[in-house]
């Protein structure tokens, strides 16, 4: 309600039950920070019933200060001036008051309609930057009927809804003070038509409808609201001390018939806005709109002269200084219940939890409060009993813990609170956040695995573990200290539960201890954030293999079709492997193998080789059984490799001669340009039997004729075995190769009887 001087209020009494209803404190639930704002913390308002609800559905108060005309104190919309409400005076809110056919008003010229959108666009634009509500005020008075400027009205809204849809601190007030009017027939058919302009831009945001006699007939409008609409409230205006009891009576009996009302303009003093100051009246009208959550804008921000006014005359509107220096007693009055009602500590957010299987860690971001309370229950409902609090007095502490919750791996609900104190009359008072209530998920239990097989050499370990399908994934750690604090502590992460094999090499301990701790995830989604949920870890202990000492190959011989071959006995050694293969990588088809289970065998043959006179490669490695904690493995020495060359055909020869007396043998032989050599048996007895054989060996091939004499037995078949030999480097050892030996019989002479008597 303007204050001009001339204009007199029409005072209707009525008479209504009082229903006093209490409501908590203003509650908040969004993201605090250093600099939140009551914008920041409570978001896009609506109409919820009778109550203004921010972005969260909790019950918010609109607290604030009206501008008098634009017009006349355009000064007072400034950063500083508003800046001051916010912070000293606790205001999250101010009203932009633009007359529309008084002095300057928006419809008088269209210079005044300029500067009007001018200094609307600033307020709004200031508002933003300090995070606080605005109402954008369509200022009528003296045209008393709404409808006298209808079609200016519907184009002002078009262009405001156009300009800040969407932005959630906007609120459009769309006729001040109608009366002597009708609500039915003038204003009501007024409003819906703005409304319609409004919403074909902004399909949200708050809008208030005046109602008759200077906004005080609302019971009118209970009986005969806007409908179709969402989002609409409608205002109420009182003066202290014109407006008492009667009126008050009036408002209750609205709002407990569901219409939501804000005092868009209330002043401490008469209707006039010029005397008869009235604290008590006052007081009450301020406890009632306390206790029931009402939004108030006080009359005026401006420095007049005149009871009303919040501001001293001669104060620089524009910069508002913190403290009661610049105000006058109303304005000393409205600043004491603003910072009272307004009051607000920043909203504490649950930024982050991690629970286990039966516990909850809560982490909430800091906040300009003194401290939080949190409480943890299995009921969304918070019954006592069966809920716990933890309450803390400072709010760098920001880590609370439930332990021990009795339903594992259930859901739990969280509450959360911040609260800052002040003093009042002398008493300890408190004013608290809203509740931000979160449903945490407890951790399901996660199956733990087993370590199945381990592989280790002496400096490396391979793991295999049992497949967990429930699973997301695996973490393996490796450490040579059992409480893994050692900062060489190693970690393998798997994101697939189809890993099931791990290696950790170049190990810097070759034959110690390490110890392996497995443990398997599953992602969990705890109602704050997503989170690996760990099985119980399984730790072992590893030793790695002992450093198992190579083997060499003693000695070797061949044929053409087999190789014998013999190694070095080692006393700490198990067995031994050998292979051979006509492929020096081993890859071939027919390597074949042979091991031993003791090392008292250090002799191997390979016969029936199929690669005559050509190469094949043999692998020698000693083995020795070790436990490495998990299974019993065998662990090799470094390789052996070496390439042996099978024997080449040597050709046999023939015997050219062969003659012979009573007691001696001669044999003549073809020569073997090829041979290193021969050998020339002679035996009476065809099994060549040693120790009855008698042997020739010649170490070149230039020796062609044998003579074997004084033989004991004349007149008798000796048998003769020739063999040519060649020497040949197998690649281990050299030794001879012979040919295919070549038998033949030769008779001795008969004794004469000269010879026999001799």
């Amino acid at each position: 309600m303007a204050r001009i001087s001339f204009k007199l209020k029409l005072v209707f009494l009525t008479l209504i039950m009082l229903a006093a209803c209490f409501c908590g404190l203003s509650i908040k639930n969004v993201t605090a920070a250093a600099d939140s704002t009551p914008v920041s913390e409570h978001g896009s308002l609506s109409v919820k019933g009778s109550k203004i609800v921010d972005k969260n559905g909790n019950t918010f108060q609109l607290v604030g200060m009206s501008t008098h005309g634009l017009a006349w104190y355009p000064e007072a919309v400034s950063e500083q001036t508003m800046k001051t409400l916010r912070d000293d005076w606790n205001c999250n809110a101010f009203r932009l008051a633009m007359y529309t056919e008084e002095y300057g008003g928006y419809t008088t010229s269209a210079e005044n309609k300029n500067s009007m959108i001018s200094r609307i666009d600033k307020g709004i634009s200031i508002a933003k930057k300090l995070g606080m509500y605005v109402i954008i005020d369509w200022h009528i008075l003296s045209d008393n009927n709404p409808q006298t400027h209808k079609a200016e009205a519907i184009d002002f809204f078009k262009k405001m809804s156009s300009k800040y849809k969407g932005c959630p601190n906007v609120i459009y007030e769309i006729c001040n003070e109608p009366h002597w009017v009708s609500w039915a027939s003038d204003i009501k058919p007024y409003c819906v038509e703005v409304i319609k302009a409004i919403r074909k831009n902004d399909p949200n945001g708050i809008i208030i409808c005046g109602s008759n006699t200077w906004s005080q007939d609302i019971h009118e409008v209970l009986q005969n609201p806007i409908t179709g609409y969402k989002n609409i409230a409608y205002s109420l205006h009182f003066y202290a001390n014109t407006h008492t009891q009667w009126l008050r009576d009036r408002l209750v009996n609205c709002l407990d018939k569901g219409l939501c009302v804000v005092v868009t303009e209330f002043g401490t003093c008469d209707a006039s806005g010029n005397g008869g100051y009235n604290k008590a009246e006052t007081d009450n009208w301020m406890t009632l709109l306390q206790n029931r959550k009402v939004g108030l804008f006080n009359w005026s921000l401006s420095n007049k002269s005149e009871t009303a006014s919040a501001i001293l005359p001669g104060t620089n509107l524009s910069a508002l200084k913190a403290g009661e220096s610049q105000l006058t007693q109303s304005g000393k009055l409205i600043r004491s219940w603003t910072r009272r009602l307004g009051r607000r500590t920043g909203q504490v957010t649950v930024s982050y939890a991690n629970t286990t299987n039966n516990a909850v860690r809560i982490v909430t971001n800091r906040t300009d409060a003194d401290g939080y309370k949190i409480w943890i229950s299995s009921s969304k409902s918070f019954p006592s009993g069966s809920t716990r609090l933890a309450k803390t007095y400072s709010n760098s502490q920001t880590t609370v813990r439930f332990d021990n919750l009795a339903n594992k791996g259930g859901t739990y609900y969280v509450k959360v609170q911040g609260y800052k104190g002040y003093t009042e009359n002398g008493k300890k008072m408190y004013v608290y956040s809203a509740p931000v209530v979160k449903t945490i998920k407890l951790a399901p239990s996660v199956s733990k695995n087993k370590i199945k097989s381990a592989s280790v050499t002496s400096n490396s370990v391979k793991l295999g573990i049992a497949k967990n399908t429930s699973a997301d994934g695996y973490k393996v750690w490796i450490c040579a200290d059992k409480n893994f604090k050692e900062s060489n502590t190693r970690l393998t992460r798997t994101s697939s539960n189809s890993v099931v094999s791990f290696s950790f090499a170049n190990l810097a301990r070759p034959g110690k201890s390490y110890y392996v701790k497995v443990q398997t995830y599953k992602w969990h989604n705890n109602g704050i954030r997503k989170q690996a949920v760990y099985s119980t870890p399984v730790i072992k202990k590893i030793a790695l293999a002992p450093n198992v000492s190579k083997n060499t190959i003693k000695s070797a011989t061949v044929t053409q079709s087999s190789v014998n071959f013999s190694i070095a006995r080692n006393l700490s050694a198990d067995g031994y492997k050998v292979w051979i293969c006509a492929d020096k990588n081993f890859k071939d088809s027919n390597t074949r193998l042979t091991r031993t289970s003791s090392n008292s065998v250090v002799s191997f043959s390979f016969a029936n080789l199929t690669r005559p006179g050509q190469s094949y490669n043999v692998k020698v490695q000693t083995y020795k059984w070790h436990n490495n904690g998990i299974t019993k493995q065998a662990i090799y020495s470094t390789p052996v490799v070496k390439t042996v060359k099978l024997a080449p055909k040597v050709e046999k020869n023939t015997i050219r001669i062969v003659s012979s007396t009573n007691n001696r043998v001669d044999i003549s032989i073809a020569r073997n340009l090829s041979a290193d050599g021969y050998k020339v048996w002679i035996c009476a007895d065809e099994s060549f039997k040693e120790g009855t054989a008698r042997l020739i060996r010649t170490s070149s091939n230039a020796e062609l004729d044998f003579r074997f004499e004084n033989l004991a037995l004349s007149d008798h078949t000796y048998y003769i075995k020739i063999q040519t030999y060649k020497w040949h480097n197998n690649g281990i050892t050299t030794q001879a190769i012979y040919s295919e030996p070549i038998i033949t019989t030769v008779k001795t002479k008969a004794l004469t009887a000269d010879e026999f008597a001799a």
